[in-house]
């Protein structure tokens, strides 16, 4: 009875013990099961769907691990095992995060392999096998479990699925997976009952996807935003973001092309379209196979051959005929497929091809990478802790990759992806020049840079056989792509470029090859140890300095600054400017004006580890002919911060030297190459990439009209030290920051919103679009380059007769080469 003597409310006892038992009155827990395909198609897509936030269950066949199988059967049961708890390991790890996602191994068929003996000896095999493993710290013990000697703990739950929950097993299975869970602090995140609320009905729109603005009216009609401090779209894009950490929603909103779309349903929008595409069509023949095979049976074949027409997708992806673009654009963000050049130009009309390649649907056929063979390396992959190791120890036995490396399934297909759509830009190929099968390909990064790749799954490698005696250029642009691959895709694996320690030059190849591997980049490799004058050991043997270069000096850069150089590339870090500069260098680098090849300045590609950067790119820029400034939107947003013109600037100092030298006829040409704000997508009507630089805000007209005090005493400075020193011009006194950039772009160049410049077809898809577009601007750059450079007098490009002036060591002023480039890789990144 109640204070008041009045008769007190009835509650429901059992109820309320039960909450109590939960404790604290939680919620239930509300669980979503996922069953990953075993195919190797569908590993494409485990990036995407391997989560911190939940529990696996890594189940396998007790009988493939008891005393009945062969050696041979357990050690594919064990491979398997170590597969997928690897990969797992590999998705779900943080960086500076002890703690691991847990893992429960679940042995099935245990009504044919019953012996209690035999389960302790599968434990005992799984933890002997595994233990070291970095992957074993997840793994959940089974405390309770049935062992000869009564109760103990097992490395495994023996479940008989033949009976379901009925298996006492089977129950403790589902009561470790909610104890695990439990613990877990994203379970117990606190969000605003709103976000619940509009979760809910999320789950209950029976959709696959739904745009943005459908989200936010939805939202609105739930009580978003749920706090005066957010406005409603920063509210709904923190909901999204959170639900697609969790794995329940896929959210690009970086992607311009699926920025958009909220995909509700990330299994059936997703991995049903992609396995379409990429899987086993011998295993799985589909209706929408047999209406594409029998409606357009060319295309089709085509298709088997790893060469998508965009013809086949409403056939292929008929379940989502309102999403065929956001598909597409999906798969390309993925590497699944890769736009073709060719047909895409305004010229070709709207019935033109527009193709994909597919590299996963490349069919077997006989290997042409070793042809013109000259050099051999190896990419090594495996987890980090792996990588690393091999790095400090600065050498590998290729045997000892295979036992402890790791090389998931889809990597290859998506570095070929990548390696593509370089040589599209680099070399201008087409359909036609195609030249892979399912396990290599072959590429070329400008005419001069002939290379191959062999998978090597069993050795977790990738074999590179070079038809080039020097291969520094081709080799660090595929590791920057290769990180690039890991970076999008699987964050914790790691890899590492290894030369054979006969210095890879072999005759007979390195197919057989399993002996010792040294590392060529990282602190300890060749490349670092050479330029820091150490020995190295090699095979037993020490090899000093010069016997290092005399045996590696193919892998190894050139020592120093090239006594002169034809044209100096100057721009600022950033995606755009980066990549374009990038490619422009790789395209100069082949040719040839007046009989001599053109020899570019890119300072990651000339500039030494360690060096003063400001002095060897001073030396490098008094050393050219031709200056080639990147006067982009991104380049300018540091000068407009710096309003009193206080602040030391690399770029405004590379461009204001320059104008020194072009007053001075130390330099003979500028050809500017101006770059306004990049477009989320090319232009429809004029395929840009890039907007207008002079008409977009915080152009050039806006600039800080202030002189940079710290920039022209550095000037001044360096001016003085060539030989013979140059005087400084009159105007170099009150050369504002904006006077400086404005001086730069009235000389004659490229204006890249310039249709001529970007064009890459208005009736493409999106991808091919800005696929050409770019492909286009490089071209068009370089073509402008080499027309200024063969309208210099032909005795000028001799070697002989390029500028030498050689400025003594400069102030040690700035970042070095090394800092410099390490800072901009991670604001790239970042």
């Amino acid at each position: 009875r109640g204070a008041e003597g009045g008769e007190a409310s009835r509650l429901d006892w059992e109820l309320v013990m039960a909450y109590k038992a939960i404790g604290q009155l939680q919620p239930p827990l509300k669980l979503s099961m996922w069953d990953f395909g075993g195919q190797t198609a569908f590993m494409l897509f485990h990036h995407l769907f391997l989560s911190r936030y939940g529990v696996y269950l890594a189940a396998f066949n007790l009988e493939w691990l008891s005393g009945r199988a062969s050696a041979e059967e357990k050690a594919a049961a064990l491979e398997m095992l170590r597969f997928w708890l690897t990969s797992i390991y590999l998705h779900t790890s943080q960086a500076g995060v002890q703690k691991q996602v847990p893992v429960l191994l679940v042995g099935t068929h245990k009504d044919t392999c019953a012996d209690l003996a035999e389960h302790q000896a599968i434990s005992d095999l799984l933890y002997h096998t595994f233990s070291q493993s970095p992957f074993w710290p997840s793994i959940e013990p089974f405390h309770t479990a049935e062992v000869p000697t009564g109760r103990g703990k097992l490395w495994m739950f023996p479940v008989d699925n033949t009976v379901g929950a009925e298996d006492r097993v089977v129950r403790e299975v589902m009561a470790t997976v909610e104890r695990v869970l439990e613990r877990e602090e994203y379970v117990r995140r606190k969000v605003p009952r709103q976000w619940l609320s509009l979760f809910d009905a999320l789950r209950e729109d029976g959709r696959t996807a739904i745009s943005l603005a459908e989200l936010l009216e939805l939202a609105s009609t739930h009580g978003l935003p749920s706090s005066s401090e957010r406005t409603l779209r920063a509210e709904v894009d923190l909901f999204a973001r959170l639900l697609s950490g969790l794995g329940f929603i896929l959210y690009h909103p970086h992607v311009p092309a699926l920025a958009n779309l909220i995909v509700l349903n990330p299994v059936d929008f997703l991995i049903g379209p992609g396995s379409m595409l990429v899987c086993d069509h011998r295993m799985h023949h589909l209706p929408q196979h047999e209406q594409a095979r029998t409606s357009l049976p060319q295309l089709w074949q085509r298709m088997h051959k790893g060469v998508l027409d965009t013809q086949l997708l409403p056939l292929l992806w008929s379940n989502h005929p309102q999403h065929l673009l956001h598909l597409q654009a999906l798969m390309v963000k993925y590497a699944v497929m890769v736009p073709l050049l060719g047909s895409e130009s305004a010229s070709a009309g709207p019935q033109a091809p527009v193709r994909f390649l597919v590299p996963s649907l490349i069919p077997d056929k006989a290997s042409r990478v070793e042809e013109g063979r000259k050099l051999t390396s190896f990419v090594l992959f495996g987890l980090k802790r792996e990588t690393r190791e091999w790095e400090r120890q600065r050498r590998v036995e290729l045997g000892e990759v295979a036992k402890q490396g790791f090389l998931p399934h889809g990597i290859f297909s998506r570095i070929v992806a990548v390696c593509h759509q370089w040589m599209q830009v680099t070399t201008g190929c087409s359909e036609e020049d195609l030249c892979m099968g399912k396990d290599w390909a072959v590429f070329s990064y400008g005419a001069a840079h002939r290379f191959g790749l062999t998978l090597c799954m069993e050795a977790a490698c990738i074999r590179v056989d070079l038809a080039v005696s020097k291969p520094q250029r081709v080799l660090e642009k595929l590791s920057e792509q290769i990180a690039e691959v890991l970076a999008q895709t699987m964050r914790g694996l790691g890899c590492c470029l290894a030369v054979p320690s006969d210095g890879g030059a072999r005759s007979q190849g390195y197919a057989d090859y399993t002996g010792e591997l040294l590392m060529l980049y990282g602190d300890k490799g060749l490349v670092a140890r050479e330029e820091q004058g150490q020995p190295v050991m090699v095979a037993g043997h020490v090899l000093d300095c010069p016997a290092l270069r005399s045996r590696f000096h193919p892998f190894l850069p050139p020592k120093g600054l090239l006594p002169s150089y034809h044209v100096f590339l100057s721009y600022r870090w950033a995606t755009l400017d980066s990549w374009l500069a990038e490619a422009v260098f790789t395209l100069l680098s082949q040719e040839v004006v007046h009989d001599v090849p053109v020899q570019p300045f890119l300072d990651r590609r000339r500039l030494e580890v360690g060096s003063n950067f400001q002095k060897d790119f001073v030396v490098a820029l008094a050393r050219s002919l031709i200056v080639v400034p990147l006067l982009s939107h991104s380049a300018l947003e540091r000068m407009h911060a710096n309003q009193s013109g206080a602040k030391e600037d690399n770029v405004l100092l590379e461009w204001t030297l320059a104008l020194e030298l072009l007053h001075s006829q130390r330099l003979h040409k500028c050809v500017p190459v101006m770059l306004g704000p990049e477009l989320q997508a090319p232009d429809p009507a004029t395929g840009c990439l890039v907007g207008n630089l002079f008409a977009a805000p915080g152009g050039p007209a806006q600039l800080p009209d202030v002189v940079c005090r710290p920039v022209m005493e550095l000037v001044r400075s360096f001016l003085g030290q060539l030989d013979p020193p140059a005087q400084p011009s009159a105007q170099l006194e009150s050369l504002t920051v904006r006077g400086a950039v404005t001086a730069l772009s009235k000389h004659l160049g490229i204006t890249a919103w310039d249709p001529k410049a970007s064009h890459g077809g208005s009736h493409v898809s999106a991808e091919h679009a800005k696929e050409a577009s770019k492909s286009r601007l490089v071209r068009h750059t370089v073509k402008t380059i080499t027309d200024c450079l063969h309208s210099l007098p032909p005795d000028l490009l001799h070697p002989s007769s390029l500028p030498h002036s050689l400025p003594p060591a400069a102030p040690s002023v700035g970042e070095s080469a090394e800092a410099r480039c390490r800072r901009a890789e991670r604001e790239v990144m970042g």
